[in-house]
């Protein structure tokens, strides 16, 4: 079960270095239309927030098995 969440952490730090990637080099933006309402992220935030999530992901995997 370790192993499966490391991977899953792995994934997604990769995935987030990824979509960071994209965003800085323009090649991704992430907007939403909902209601009339606008809302556009800063382009390389999304990467941000995956690789923030996998990392805490990991930290909790690690302290949480002991």
């Amino acid at each position: 079960m370790r192993l499966v969440g490391y991977l899953i952490s792995l994934v997604l730090i990769v995935w987030g270095y990824w979509l960071g990637y994209l965003g800085i080099i323009g090649a991704l933006t992430w907007s939403i239309e909902t209601f009339g309402v606008d809302s556009a992220m800063v382009d390389a935030s999304v990467g941000a927030f995956m690789i923030t999530a996998g990392f805490y992901m990991m930290w909790l995997i690690r302290y949480r098995a002991n």
